[in-house]
């Protein structure tokens, strides 16, 4: 007598609003997704997106400390990169504040609220909680994004304190839709570069289709 086995049902993950592929109830299908300024395993934009969704992921993290979390958890389908993405090549230094990291020479929205390396570990929610050890300044390699961008990105963002015009500035791919830290819900905090990011959006052909702290453009 033989046994029909049943295959197992496996549900998939649908994309939800968290990652954005679903916006204002309409669905981008994308196959090469992007994340510059990529932060914890935990946080970063694109966590809970079942493979099946896409056929490449790269993300783009300088912080060594959040790089070494990022590679147990990345699957064959990404491609990660400890690189820092700017305006010309060479090498940055980054403050590191354990739950962010941002250039010493931009105006991120930790130094809008007053961020002080000199009182770096009182710089916290609570005031009073010192950071730990391993969350030590850093280094790191400055790339153009030309040198990362192929040209095939569909969905990009961009939350990298500061330094996200870089990554517009020097990009090949003109993707479906791009989501970019604008403000901060935290503070006065304003991108120094929102008007750069504007007009290359309007001159490329973008619209706004959700503005809250994160800008989302699709392109037209």
């Amino acid at each position: 007598m033989k046994i029909k086995l049943k295959p197992p049902n496996i549900k998939y993950k649908k994309p939800d609003e968290s990652i954005f592929l679903t916006v204002a109830g309409k669905y981008y299908p994308a196959k090469t997704m992007c994340e510059v300024g990529v932060g914890c395993n935990k946080s970063f934009t694109f966590r809970n997106l079942n493979e099946k969704f896409y056929d490449k992921m790269i993300l783009v993290e300088p912080n060594p400390n959040f790089y070494s979390e990022l590679k147990k958890t990345v699957n064959r389908k990404t491609v990660l990169l400890q690189v820092a993405v700017a305006d010309v090549k060479g090498t940055y230094e980054f403050y590191n504040l354990g739950y962010s990291s941002y250039r010493k020479d931009t105006v991120s929205p930790a130094s809008s609220v007053g961020y002080k390396e000199e009182k770096r570990n009182l710089f916290t929610k609570k005031g009073n909680v010192k950071l730990p050890d391993e969350f030590k300044n850093f280094k790191a390699e400055g790339k153009l994004f030309s040198e990362i961008d192929d040209g095939d990105i569909d969905v990009l963002s961009i939350d990298c304190e500061g330094s996200e015009w870089f990554v517009i500035k020097n990009m090949t791919s003109r993707p479906k839709l791009i989501k970019i830290e604008i403000n901060s819900g935290n503070s006065k905090y304003v991108n120094p570069y929102k008007k750069e990011i504007y007009t290359w959006m309007k001159q490329n052909n973008y619209k706004i289709i959700e503005e809250k702290t994160d800008v989302i453009w699709e392109i037209n």
